[in-house]
C-alpha cells in the first residue's frame, strides 16, 4: 500500500487569497506506484489545482529497454469546508517486466475565483520517434492578469506496440510559445526514440496555462520571453543544480510557484546517435525556499543507463528542463 504524500513547503499571499502547498510522494521498490486518497490542504478556497513539480523513475533490478514512462498528478475533488483534497499520484517505468522505484513532487495551488485563471489542455499525439502538438488557448490570460506559465499534470510516453527500445532520447516540453493576451499559442514535443529514430511511439499530455492577478503573483523575468529553461550538453554525471530566481523590486515576495513545464533527456539530437538501456530518468525538484533576494529550488537531472550507478552517465547525455514559475506577493 502506498504512503500518503508528505507536505514539504507552504506559502500564502499577503492578502490571503492564494496559497501554495508542496508535497512529496515516494513509491519504494515492491509497492504500488499509485496513490489515490485524501490529502489535507488549506480550507476556504474557490479554485484548487495540482501540478507536477519533478520526478525520479528507476528500475528495481537492472537496466533494460524502455517501453513506457509516465507521471500523473490529478485532482478529483476538494472540500472547501474541511480542506480535504482528493488527489491522485501515479508513476510508471515499464521495461522488461521488473518493478520500479519512483518519487514525484507536486504543488497544490489554492486561490479565489478572481485571482487566477487555469486553462486546461488535454491532448496527445503519435509518430515515429517523436510527435508534436500545436494548440491555441483563446482566453487564457484575461484582462488584468499576467501569464505565469504552462504547468504539467500528466506526461505519458511509450512505444505503441512491441517490446521496449534502447533509448536515444525521451521528452515532453514546449518548444515554441507566443503569448498575445488573451491568447496563448504553443507547440509541444513528445519523444521516445531509439538511436535510428524509427520506433512507433505515442505521447499523452495534460497541463494548464496559468495566469494571475499581478497583485497576487507575477512571472519571473527571463532572457527567452516567457520560458524559464535550463540547458546542458555532454553531461557525464548526475546534475544537482541549486537555482535562484531574483524577486522583483518594489513589492514584497512571500512565496514562489515552481512547477514542471517539461523536459528533454537525450544522448544526442542526431539520427543514428548513441542509444542505451535505461536504469534511471530524473527531472526532480525540491520545494522552493525563500531567501533575502528571492527563491531557491534545487533541481536534479540524470539519464542513467547502468543499474545502481547514480553518479556516472555512460554514454553522456544532454537535457532541457523548463519550469512554470512565479513570485507570490
Amino acid at each position: 500500500m502506498s504512503s500518503q504524500p508528505v507536505l514539504t513547503g507552504q506559502f500564502q499571499s499577503t492578502s490571503g487569497r492564494t496559497a501554495l502547498q508542496y508535497f512529496q510522494q515516494t513509491f519504494p521498490a515492491g509497492t504500488s506506484s499509485s496513490f489515490r486518497g485524501p490529502v489535507q490542504v488549506l480550507p476556504g478556497f474557490d479554485q484548487v489545482e495540482v501540478f507536477l513539480c519533478g520526478f525520479t523513475l528507476a528500475t528495481d533490478a537492472h537496466e533494460a529497454p524502455l517501453g513506457r514512462a509516465a507521471v500523473n498528478i490529478q485532482k478529483f475533488g476538494y472540500d472547501a469546508q474541511t480542506g480535504v483534497l482528493e488527489a491522485g499520484v501515479r508513476t510508471q517505468l515499464a521495461t522488461d517486466g521488473q518493478g520500479a522505484t519512483s518519487e514525484a513532487t507536486f504543488v497544490v495551488v489554492l486561490t479565489d475565483a478572481t485571482a487566477g485563471r487555469f486553462s486546461r489542455i488535454s491532448t496527445g499525439c503519435g509518430g515515429t520517434g517523436e510527435c508534436d502538438i500545436v494548440r491555441q488557448v483563446g482566453s487564457a490570460v484575461p484582462t488584468g492578469m499576467q501569464y505565469i506559465g504552462i504547468a504539467t499534470q500528466i506526461w505519458d510516453v511509450g512505444v505503441r506496440s512491441g517490446p521496449g527500445i534502447p533509448l536515444n532520447g525521451i521528452a515532453g516540453d514546449v518548444v515554441s510559445l507566443a503569448v498575445n493576451p488573451p491568447a496563448v499559442w504553443f507547440q509541444y514535443i513528445g519523444a521516445l526514440r531509439n538511436g535510428a529514430w524509427t520506433d512507433d511511439m505515442f505521447c499523452e499530455w495534460q497541463g494548464m496555462v496559468i495566469a494571475f492577478d499581478p497583485a497576487e503573483m507575477t512571472p519571473v523575468a527571463t532572457n527567452l520571453p516567457y520560458q524559464y529553461t535550463f540547458l546542458g550538453q555532454h553531461q557525464a554525471t548526475r546534475q544537482v543544480m541549486p537555482s535562484g530566481a531574483v524577486a522583483p523590486a518594489g513589492v514584497p515576495s512571500v512565496g514562489f510557484l515552481d512547477a514542471h513545464q517539461g523536459c528533454f533527456l537525450f544522448h544526442s539530437q542526431a539520427i543514428n546517435g548513441p542509444e542505451s538501456p535505461v536504469w534511471m530518468l530524473e527531472a526532480s525538484a525540491t520545494a522552493p525556499i525563500m531567501g533575502p533576494t528571492g527563491a531557491l529550488t534545487t533541481y536534479g537531472v540524470f539519464l542513467g543507463s547502468r543499474f545502481g550507478d547514480s553518479v556516472n552517465a555512460v554514454p553522456d547525455y544532454g537535457f532541457q528542463i523548463s519550469r512554470a514559475v512565479g513570485f507570490l506577493h
